[in-house]
């Protein structure tokens, strides 16, 4: 199918070098016609499969036949050599032009090949992960209930001891209990892991997209603010929300923003310390609403911003109790408000706190 084809384009681009020859030759030099030897050239450079011989010989035609030319004219030179050297010289460029062109192309077929075969090895990767996270998350709670029903068991064995806490049968349950205890919390972490990681890779693969619907949106962060406020009173921390004035229904997947909200105020909370307040705002803008999430906490470097989002990013800020973070929660913020057509967001100075925010469109259709 190709081949015919080629063949056209190939005798066509030396009948145009003909026939650039031939009005170069009866205009004696009325009209720049120099740039033109180049668009056969090129042409085959660019439809032709850019054989570098190919290439080589039509530069070389080109050359030749304006060096024809200028031989047939019988112009005066002040030594024979210098139309050869010319037409050298014009071979050269020619040549130089269409090996640039070949092999910029070449480059950028390349990078096309390679570019499928990284998509394909995410796509494995992703499926991998999938399946991994999957297979462990069964074991892993099964490891978590037998853990938390020996705590409950030792509690009630160890009741009783209390008012001998130096014999050794309290100390050993005692040590047990705390053993039990780090066993619950490595596998209540590895879980949080493993559901984070399902979560990004099927983002990722494209299995998950929003679905959209119209809901008053105020409505929606009030509902989960109140989810959050026992907990933040737990922490003698203080939950609030303003809530601007919105004045129609947003299109948003609501088990998705959830999650973007419950990492953003979870995150908040756990790098705030005590007696501080975490604000949620959302505000309407010309053609989106924004949310903003801002904590009175540590605060974050300038220089480690740009890579907060990034997937297994973990802050050189402690939590201000210590708890443990996956370093995948603010990529899977990133991810879905972008899927929702958003974007991501933060502001932050040392000393001054953190506000996260992101945007929604406000006339996505559902």
């Amino acid at each position: 199918m190709w081949f015919p084809y080629r063949i056209i384009i190939e005798g066509f681009a030396y009948l145009i070098i003909l026939a650039i020859g031939f009005v170069d030759f009866h205009t004696d030099h009325e009209i720049f016609l120099s740039f033109f030897y180049l668009i056969p050239i090129l042409m085959i450079a660019i439809l032709s499969d850019r054989n570098r011989v190919k290439l080589t010989l039509v530069s070389l035609f080109a050359s030749g036949t304006w060096l024809a030319v200028d031989l047939t004219r019988g112009f005066d030179y002040n030594h024979p050599a210098i139309p050869y050297w010319n037409a050298l010289g014009r071979f050269m460029i020619f040549i130089i032009v269409a090996f640039l062109y070949s092999i910029q192309e070449d480059q950028k077929v390349e990078l096309l090949e390679k570019n499928i075969h990284l998509q394909e090895a995410d796509k494995l990767k992703n499926e991998f992960l999938g399946m991994a996270a999957h297979d462990m998350r069964s074991p892993l709670s099964i490891i978590k209930l037998y853990a938390d029903s020996g705590i409950q068991n030792t509690d009630s064995v160890i009741e009783p001891l209390k008012e001998s806490p130096e014999s050794e049968n309290f100390i050993t349950l005692s040590r047990t209990r705390k053993s039990l205890e780090v066993i619950s919390r490595c596998a209540g972490f590895m879980l949080d892991l493993l559901s984070d990681l399902l979560d990004i890779t099927r983002i990722e693969s494209g299995k998950v997209s929003p679905d959209l619907i119209l809901e008053d949106y105020n409505l929606f962060i009030e509902e989960i603010v109140k989810i959050y406020r026992p907990k933040a009173s737990n922490l003698n921390q203080e939950l609030l929300f303003i809530g601007g004035i919105i004045s129609k229904k947003v299109a948003f997947d609501r088990n998705m923003l959830c999650q973007v909200i419950y990492n953003l105020i979870d995150n908040a909370m756990k790098y705030s310390p005590l007696h501080s307040t975490i604000t949620i705002e959302s505000e309407e803008m010309e053609n989106y609403l924004e949310t903003r999430i801002t904590d009175q906490g540590q605060g974050i470097p300038e220089e480690k911003l740009p890579a907060l989002f990034d997937a297994f990013n973990k802050s050189s800020i402690k939590p201000s109790r210590g708890e443990r973070s996956t370093g995948l929660g603010l990529s899977i913020v990133k991810r879905i408000v972008e899927s929702h057509g958003g974007k991501v967001w933060v502001r932050s100075r040392p000393g001054e706190g953190s506000t996260f925010g992101f945007t929604l469109p406000l006339n996505r259709p559902t």
